[in-house]
């Protein structure tokens, strides 16, 4: 018995462990705390129930915002409140505060750079938050099927990296595939080397994988991408250890420990796919 609980802690451990964002899954926002980090203009004093609409004066002074507590009181589904180019935000939090009264915020489920909180003691996901993520995709012709997970920015750092898993199945043979993107302000060509470094101090180093180098859509920074097939040995020392850094060729990237996570179980989702 004394087992079986101490495996279930640590299960709720994992399962809450940095999870900030929520996506669509607005319902585990429900009564939760949240701490302000930033200052944006998406409070409203009002909002329109009935209608879906955002009224009165934007809530925009720092002061007055940052650092402060809020509880998650209710989760509004609404009309679409954007359309061309931006996707839809269609979710409106109500929160309090003491001191602030109630405010509602304009929440974005698509871009968790929008998402101006830290959830105190974090989420606690279901057990299928990360794997109902998975996009499939078969091919009529070939009877190919492509699993791919979403794109987790890892760095911490001013310069970005990102990370992400497409697993193949072609009949009774599977592959996955790793896939790094780090950003730097140099630009190297015909260059090779992936370098991971893990949470216990040890390193993944694959010398001779081939690196792509590109411009970036801003024109700011060259891509750097790596793209391979993972072995069993590499699968297994992904699904147990934590990323903290990356290098492709010489430039690095660091990862915080809760995109480390979930990187890791969009791995774990894969396997089991």
């Amino acid at each position: 018995m004394k087992k079986i609980l101490i495996l279930s802690i640590l299960l709720i451990s994992i399962l809450s462990f940095g999870q900030n964002f929520p996506g669509e899954r607005t319902e585990l926002l429900l009564n939760k705390k949240v701490k302000q980090k930033r200052s944006y203009l998406k409070f409203r004093k009002k909002f329109n129930k009935k209608t879906g609409k955002l009224k009165g004066n934007f809530l925009s002074d720092y002061k007055k915002l940052v650092g402060k507590t809020f509880t998650i009181t209710n989760v509004y589904s609404v009309p679409e409140l954007y359309k061309g180019s931006r996707i839809s935000t269609n979710y409106v939090l109500e929160l309090s505060n003491k001191e602030v009264g109630v405010i509602y915020y304009d929440y974005n489920a698509y871009d968790e750079s929008e998402f101006d909180f830290e959830v105190i003691g974090g989420l606690n996901p279901p057990a299928d938050f990360y794997c109902e993520k998975i996009e499939i995709k078969k091919d009529k012709f070939t009877g190919e099927t492509k699993l791919y997970t979403p794109l987790v920015k890892g760095s911490i750092s001013y310069v970005p990296c990102y990370f992400y898993f497409i697993k193949v199945i072609r009949g009774d043979k599977a592959t996955i595939y790793m896939n790094i993107e780090q950003y730097a302000r140099t630009v190297s060509v015909n260059k090779k080397g992936v370098y991971l470094l893990f949470d216990d101090g040890s390193k993944l180093s694959k010398d001779s994988e081939a690196l792509d180098v590109k411009v970036d859509d801003s024109g700011n920074y060259y891509k750097y991408r790596a793209f391979f097939p993972l072995s069993e040995s590499d699968i297994s020392i992904l699904t147990k250890k934590l990323i903290t850094d990356d290098r492709l060729y010489i430039y690095d990237g660091t990862v915080s420990k809760d995109k480390a996570k979930e990187i890791q179980e969009y791995l774990k989702c894969l396997i089991n796919k």
